[in-house]
């Protein structure tokens, strides 16, 4: 079973059916462990929580088919020429304001 350590960096051994297995164990990092007493006990004093399985994993196939789906509803023509329209008009309004802007600073020269 899969176990997140809380606590120093530390090393201990599991007595596995009879096996010895060293295991270093770090805060923060993802243990596989077996069922043993020395686990156990880790959990008890909350320096190892189990990890929660998930929803079920999306497969390859799913996940490119989702992606591949909000790769092409968001590159529609209707969103090209909305872009280009809104580009072309604030181009045009542009020149518009220089050209009202020289025309009104020619007036005032002339009052003055």
């Amino acid at each position: 079973m899969q176990y997140i350590y809380i606590g120093p960096a530390t090393g201990i051994t599991l007595n596995d059916n009879g096996e010895k297995k060293e295991v270093l164990l770090f805060t923060g990092r993802k243990v596989d462990l077996p069922d043993c007493a020395e686990v156990k006990t880790l959990v008890a004093m909350k320096r190892l929580s189990p990890v929660t399985v998930a929803a079920a994993p999306q497969t390859a196939a799913t996940a490119t088919a989702s992606s591949s789906a909000s790769a092409s509803s968001s590159s529609t023509p209707a969103t090209a020429s909305a872009a280009t329209a809104t580009t072309a008009s604030a181009e045009t309004a542009a020149p518009a304001s220089a050209d009202a802007t020289a025309s009104t600073a020619s007036t005032d020269t002339k009052g003055a």
